[in-house]
């Protein structure tokens, strides 16, 4: 994986206290390998997205169907208004 995390120590200067803390880095790689892999990870997340949007669809038709409509009161002159 090319995405590593490499420790490395903060010093806070008013304190004095260290941190350690992580942070990403790349090694150099040719263009063209660094240009695919991104590629397949964008299209990775495009499938997933696309994945969750679907989900998501469906869920809120789902839920709709919990949401009472006009239809499912009875009709009363009496509380109409406006």
């Amino acid at each position: 994986m090319y995405n590593k995390l490499e420790p490395f120590e903060l010093v806070d200067d008013e304190t004095n206290l260290t941190n350690r803390t992580s942070r990403a880095y790349s090694p150099a790689l040719p263009d063209s390998n660094v240009s695919d892999e991104l590629s397949k990870a964008y299209e990775e997340v495009q499938k997933r997205n696309d994945a969750f949007q679907r989900e998501l669809a469906m869920a809120r038709r789902v839920q709709a169907t919990f949401i009472p409509q006009d239809k499912d009161y009875p009709d009363r002159p009496e509380l109409s208004f406006g």
